[in-house]
C-alpha cells in the first residue's frame, strides 16, 4: 500500500551539509559540515545543530591542535553576537534561538548566522566558515501513516498518523485518498508531535486496501 505525505513547506533536507575553506594556498583543505541542514544552509532555528570538521581528505598523521568554534549571529541593533563554542572532537553544538526578537531577519524569515572554525595543522594555522540560514517559521519534521483500519463490511477505513513539527504548537492535517473527493480535515492542538486518525474515509470501486495511495498535506499554523 503505497502512502505519501506533503508538506505545505518545503521541508525536504540532505542529512549534512558541508562549506570548503578557499584557502587554495595551504596544503590541507577543511571544510565543515552540518546535520539536517538544507543544501543552500539553511537550518532550524528551534533546534540545536551538530557541526563537524571533515578529516577525510586529510593525512591520518595531520597533528590537528587548538581547534576554536565561533559562532556570529546579527543583532537588530547592527552588532554582531559572538559565542564560543566548546570543541567535542573537532564538532561543535549550536544551541537552539531562544529569543529571535533580538536578532536581525532577513525578508525570507530567517537569521543569517555564520559559523567560523579556526585551528592548527602541524603548526600552520587554518580557517574555515559556514553559512547558516536559521529558519523562524515552523516546519514540518516528518509524516507517517502508521496504520490502516479496514471498517469492514462497510467500504471504509481508519488512516492513522503521526506528524513531528517544530516552531509552533498546533497544526492542521489534511488527509485525502487518490481518486477521491473526500477530505478528512483535523485542528490539532498536541504539540510537536500530533497523532491522529482520518476516520471514515471511502474506499474507492476498483481500489482494494493492498493498492490504494493516501496523501497527507500538514499545514503549520501560527
Amino acid at each position: 500500500m503505497p502512502a505519501f505525505a506533503h508538506d505545505c513547506a518545503d521541508t525536504t533536507f540532505s542529512d549534512t551539509f558541508s562549506e570548503t575553506s578557499e584557502d587554495t594556498l595551504s596544503p590541507y583543505v577543511i571544510s565543515i559540515s552540518g546535520d539536517e541542514v538544507h543544501d543552500n544552509g539553511r537550518a532550524s532555528a528551534y533546534t540545536s545543530h551538530c557541526f563537524r570538521i571533515n578529516t577525510d581528505d586529510l593525512p591520518g598523521n595531520a597533528a590537528i591542535d587548538n581547534p576554536e568554534w565561533t559562532l556570529e549571529l546579527p543583532l537588530a541593533d547592527g552588532e554582531i553576537q559572538s559565542l564560543e563554542l566548546a570543541d567535542d572532537h573537532l564538532s561543535c553544538t549550536t544551541a537552539p534561538i531562544e529569543n529571535e526578537e533580538i536578532y536581525e531577519i532577513n525578508s525570507k524569515g530567517a537569521i543569517e548566522a555564520r559559523l567560523k572554525f579556526r585551528c592548527t595543522i602541524d603548526g600552520a594555522e587554518y580557517n574555515t566558515s559556514f553559512n547558516i540560514y536559521f529558519e523562524l517559521r515552523p516546519f514540518i519534521e516528518s509524516v507517517v501513516i502508521d496504520r490502516i483500519e479496514d471498517n469492514a463490511p462497510f467500504d471504509s477505513y481508519n488512516a492513522y498518523y503521526t506528524v513531528k513539527y517544530l516552531g509552533t504548537n498546533r497544526i492542521q492535517v489534511y488527509v485525502e485518498q487518490e481518486y477521491s473527493s473526500k477530505v478528512d480535515f483535523s485542528y490539532i492542538t498536541e504539540p510537536y508531535i500530533a497523532k491522529g486518525v482520518a476516520n471514515h474515509m471511502i474506499l474507492q470501486l476498483k481500489t482494494s486496501m493492498a493498492n490504494m495511495s493516501i496523501r497527507l498535506n500538514c499545514c503549520h499554523t501560527v
